[in-house]
Parts: structure tokens; C-alpha cells; sequence
């Protein structure tokens, strides 16, 4: 490895992708300056990440197979790995974007929800010092007093995370995480 005595890796079968795709990779790879390999492996990543947990294949009945592909481009040091990557990025960028406003509102709301539910609490727990003070029945806490779920950013994608952080943004986002 470190003399540099490597064969060149197979060609891809290009003709496999049908004309448009072919031309889209061609292009692609001229224009990031990056071998087709890794622009054709950063397609079927970021399609199989898109596609996540929401569609299945069954190989047979007794064996379906989830969009998973695990995928790691191979190379030497500036052989522009990074930039095959980039027209991926850039679109799951954009489908993100959409998050963005949605999510505010989800949170300017929980926030004032969570205020409603802290002065709720703080009256149900008065009334239960009145009702201890007085040999009074209990009141039941409401339900309104719980404090709400905070919303969670919904996201395609992650990078430069630990293992406990990856585990936690899953268990948020059972559709899968590229």
C-alpha cells in the first residue's frame, strides 16, 4: 500500500445507472474533478439513506432487508473524496432547510407550553399544601401540569458525532439517519 503498488480498481459498469444517470455521473465526476466511483457511491449512499426505514426489499418472504448501504470511499489523501460528495450534501442541505421554520414554531410553542404546565404545577402543588394543611383529600395532578415533550429537529443527516449522540438522533429519527 505504501509503495503504491496497487492495481487501478475494475471500471464501474456505468451502462448499469441507464443514459441519464451515466451522463449525471459523467458530468458530475468531470466537474468535481473526482473519480466516477465515488460520485456513483455517493448516489446509491445518500438515495439508500433517503429512502431509510420507509420501504423495504424482500429477498424472499421470510427475509426483508431494509434501504441500509454501507458505504466508504477508498483513496489517497486528495483524491477528492470530499467533493464527490458535495452535490449530495448540498441537496440533503436544501431538504433540511425545510426544517428549519417548522421547527421555531414547534419550539416557540413547547416553550410557552411548558411555562402553561409550570404554573399549573405550581397551583396543584399549593392546593396540596392547602389540603396537607387542612387534612384535606389529595388533588390528583393534572395531566395539563406535566411538562411537554420538546420537539425534536428533524434531520437526514449527521456528521462528526460520537456513538451516544448517533444512538440518540436514531432513537429520534426511526427513518434512518445518513
Amino acid at each position: 500500500l505504501l509503495a503504491g503498488c496497487r492495481l487501478p480498481a475494475p471500471a464501474l459498469p456505468t451502462k448499469l445507472y441507464g443514459k441519464r444517470w451515466r451522463q449525471w455521473l459523467e458530468h458530475t465526476a468531470i466537474c468535481k474533478g473526482s473519480p466516477i466511483d465515488y460520485i456513483a457511491a455517493g448516489l446509491l449512499g445518500f438515495t439508500a439513506g433517503m429512502i431509510g426505514n420507509t420501504r423495504w426489499t424482500m429477498v424472499h418472504p421470510d427475509w426483508p432487508e431494509p434501504s441500509i448501504l454501507w458505504l466508504n470511499l477508498v483513496g489517497d489523501p486528495s483524491s477528492n473524496k470530499s467533493p464527490a460528495l458535495d452535490p449530495f450534501r448540498k441537496a440533503i442541505g436544501k431538504a433540511e432547510a425545510a426544517f428549519k421554520e417548522p421547527h421555531a414554531n414547534a419550539l416557540r410553542q413547547y416553550e410557552a407550553d411548558k411555562e402553561a404546565a409550570k404554573l399549573r404545577r405550581d397551583k396543584w402543588e399549593k392546593d396540596v399544601a392547602d389540603a396537607v394543611a387542612n387534612s384535606f383529600t389529595l388533588p390528583a395532578k393534572p395531566p395539563e401540569a406535566e411538562e411537554p415533550v420538546k420537539p425534536v429537529k428533524q434531520r437526514h443527516i449527521v456528521s462528526d458525532t460520537t456513538i451516544e449522540k448517533a444512538s440518540e438522533l436514531l432513537n429520534q429519527h426511526p427513518r434512518g439517519l445518513i
